[in-house]
């Protein structure tokens, strides 16, 4: 009897720390009711980088499916055939612009680049993709990313999200190199040298004249 006492008992312990258990790992509950921001900090070898301008596009929407949360595609984006299973990979973020500058999807909200940190407030739950639709003098635009909000965070959702944008300095083309000058050529065979036969006939031809009218002259004067 005492027996059966203690393992009822050791079964009621096993219970309650179930129980217990499973309301201290109960998956956390996003809250519609709330807004995020969005913060980029733009830096280039840990400088800032100021100038230019950021925009958002509202490109996904939270959903609820048995107690899980995820993202899935807004009324504009259906048409798009690529899958949010993985909203970190820069290849999605890359097929996501492509798409949105393809159907001239209306922006959501723009930031201003002040500082080195362009800030997205007030959005509500979402995916989101971030492009430089203005440039910062002197870098190349920044590479699209998606962000969420919230993110969830070692099991947690944080609603101020905050994002680094890693910049490259824009390659200035190189200067021409000047072509080297040719070397001077000899002229061809024939090309310059046909008058040197006909220089030669025309001195022959001066000197017999010469030759001739002194020779005559000669001639004159021994006859008187």
């Amino acid at each position: 009897m005492k027996q059966r006492k203690s393992i009822l008992s050791m079964l009621l312990v096993l219970c309650l720390m179930c129980s217990f258990s499973t309301v201290a790992y109960a998956h956390e509950i996003p809250d519609e009711s709330r807004k995020g921001t969005v913060t980029v900090e733009m830096e280039y070898n840990g400088n800032a980088v100021t100038g230019g301008t950021l925009t958002a596009y509202r490109v996904g929407e939270i959903r609820e499916n048995d107690g899980n949360y995820s993202f899935g595609k807004t009324a504009a984006m259906e048409g798009f055939t690529g899958s949010y299973e993985n909203i970190g990979s820069v290849s999605l973020a890359e097929d996501v612009a492509a798409f949105v500058e393809q159907q001239k999807l209306p922006a959501y909200a723009a930031a201003k680049n002040e500082n080195g940190k362009a800030v997205f407030s007030d959005l509500e739950l979402g995916l989101y993709l971030i492009v430089q639709t203005e440039n910062s003098s002197g870098y190349e635009p920044l590479k699209p990313f998606l962000v969420s909000i919230p993110m969830n965070e070692d099991g947690h959702y944080v609603y101020e999200i905050h994002a680094e944008g890693k910049f490259q300095l824009t390659q200035t083309p190189k200067p021409a190199i000047p072509e080297k000058p040719k070397d001077p050529t000899l002229p061809q065979t024939g090309q310059l040298n046909w008058p040197v036969p006909l220089l030669a006939i025309l001195g022959l031809c001066l000197f017999a004249v010469g030759w001739t009218l002194r020779f005559g002259q000669r001639k004159e004067n021994y006859e008187k």
